[in-house]
């Protein structure tokens, strides 16, 4: 992960980099081969990885995040179409 990080953020200052002499030419142009092949190797993980840092299905635009934000939509329109209290925390705050 910490090979990936740094070589999008290479990536991201390549043009200063090649201008100041910091990084040949040819190292710039096998970037994005280095970047992809990395991303392969680390794809089996990428799940795993994801999982690791909890970040809520709601966040992550997931099918069950989307799933559980319509259902708290729905709660609440049918609330106020009866009159009854407002339903409870927002989707991701339950999660």
């Amino acid at each position: 992960m910490l090979r990936l990080f740094c070589l999008d953020r290479i990536e991201a200052h390549l043009g200063v980099l090649l201008s100041h002499g910091a990084i040949s030419p040819l190292a710039g142009r096998t970037l994005p081969r280095a970047i992809q092949k990395l991303c392969a190797t680390l794809a089996p993980d990428a799940l795993s990885v994801v999982d690791a840092f909890e970040i809520p299905d709601t966040l992550m635009r997931s099918s069950l995040g989307q799933k559980v934000a319509v259902d708290y939509v729905a709660e609440v329109i049918r609330a106020v179409m009866s009159d009854d209290d407002a339903p409870g925390p927002a989707p991701f705050a339950r999660l």
